[in-house]
């Protein structure tokens, strides 16, 4: 403000009309009444206060997503949140909702709490700044209506006690019915901040009625993970005698439709890669239910395929996929995994999450298991062999640049927990 513009203000105040003057009196007393009543400063001093005190218990943030289970997509995405939220703030007190809270505390070395205690739940988001919700695909419901209800009520229960929210890295949808469309919307709109891990899910809320103003899209926070041990691979490899063979990954999971039809495309698709290539198929679990399809199918190809072994670590699946000659995967992390390593992907699509995921990414080598295209499988796999190194080298680039928008979720959050208590 120059003293030329407030001079120009009040004259051009002094000439305006009688019905103009009325009409910005009544502006002031409304914005006066909106936001400086008695009753909205009593309310912003409390909250303030709050705020404050907050600051001073054992937890800072509390994070919740469907952890415990044993599902790499899940907890590669739970070690990466924790990472890079401590490498900006190394001191700084989470507490995560798991289902099992004592292997989780261990794992990461922090506080955790049964995800559906909910007194207990309650009372950590009344004493936390910040609920971060996520990543995964926390907000739909295909898996099941009750499964989004837990995590909505765990959203508004967090802005009832004026805690910031943040949903962090999430996929969106489906979701399909009406119902659950307004409680999403209800309950998004009320949020700090949402950052989505691809176009397609703002797409999806704008379509649900939710606000995008605080909307940013940034990538799957698995990106940000640090590169694998090689050492540590190479034994992997050797105990598993591929040291000198070439393999592919497989990433199956048992499916309600078609089973039957979608394991015998997958077995002649190994087969013939084998057949042509000479590469062996390994088949990865991404969670522990995958392992008895992956087990039964390995068995089936014999000398043509392995089953590479129950409980693996996030840095063992990793390594493993990094040294294939591409990754066919239905699991989306498999695919993470793959692209991040710059190890060419295809996909075998359950959810739109995985279609999305391989778009993004310029990887359009994939079917739907309701309806395999064994041909299109065996040509997609060809071209990904013959042009590997062109293939590796665009994911590479691509997963670099994904891995600094992955890291952006942990610098908003940081911000939006240590903001100005207002």
């Amino acid at each position: 403000m120059t003293v030329r513009k407030l001079q120009d203000d009040i004259l051009k105040l002094l000439r305006s009309d009688e019905s103009d003057l009325k009409e910005l009196g009544r502006y002031g007393r409304e914005v006066v009444k909106e936001y400086y009543s008695s009753g909205r400063m009593a309310d912003d001093a409390l909250l303030v206060y709050e705020r404050l005190l907050k600051r001073n218990n054992e937890t800072d943030i509390v994070i919740s997503g469907f952890y415990g289970s044993g599902n790499h997509g899940d907890e590669s995405v739970l070690r990466a949140i924790i990472s890079d939220l401590r490498a900006i703030s190394p001191g700084i007190k989470i507490t995560v909702l798991s289902r099992k809270p004592k292997d989780t505390a261990i794992t990461y070395g922090v506080r955790s709490i049964y995800r559906v205690n909910y007194p207990m739940v309650l009372r950590e988001l009344k004493r936390s700044t910040l609920l971060i919700s996520g990543g995964g695909s926390l907000i739909q419901d295909v898996t099941s209506s009750r499964s989004l209800w837990h995590y909505l009520f765990v959203i508004r229960s967090a802005v009832k006690r004026h805690t910031r929210v943040m949903l962090y890295a999430n996929g969106i949808g489906p979701v399909n019915r009406p119902k659950n469309i307004k409680k999403v919307a209800r309950a998004l709109n009320e949020v700090d901040v949402i950052t989505l891990r691809d176009e397609e899910s703002l797409a999806m809320l704008e379509e649900m009625g939710v606000s995008t103003d605080k909307t940013v899209v940034t990538a799957d926070p698995a990106f940000a993970l640090e590169n694998v041990d090689n050492d540590k691979t190479s034994i992997l490899l050797r105990n598993l005698r591929l040291t000198s063979r070439k393999y592919f990954c497989v990433s199956v999971r048992s499916w309600k439709s078609s089973e039957k039809n979608l394991n015998s495309d997958i077995l002649n698709f190994c087969s013939y890669i084998y057949g042509k290539y000479r590469y062996t198929a390994l088949f990865v679990p991404m969670q522990p239910v995958d392992a008895a399809i992956s087990k039964s199918l390995a068995g089936q190809m014999k000398q043509a395929g392995m089953y590479a072994g129950d409980n693996l670590s996030i840095d063992a699946v990793q390594g493993l996929i990094s040294g294939a000659e591409f990754t066919l995967g239905m699991r989306l992390h498999s695919l993470v995994y793959s692209i991040k390593a710059g190890v060419p992907a295809i996909g075998l699509v359950y959810d739109p999450k995985v279609a999305s995921m391989l778009k993004q990414f310029g990887q359009g080598y994939y079917c739907h298991v309701e309806d395999v295209n064994l041909d299109a499988l065996k040509g997609y796999a060809d071209f990904c062999i013959v042009n590997r190194e062109i293939v590796s080298k665009g994911l590479e680039e691509m997963s670099a640049q994904a891995r600094q928008k992955a890291k952006e979720n942990a610098k908003i959050a940081i911000e939006l927990w240590d903001s100005d208590c207002f």
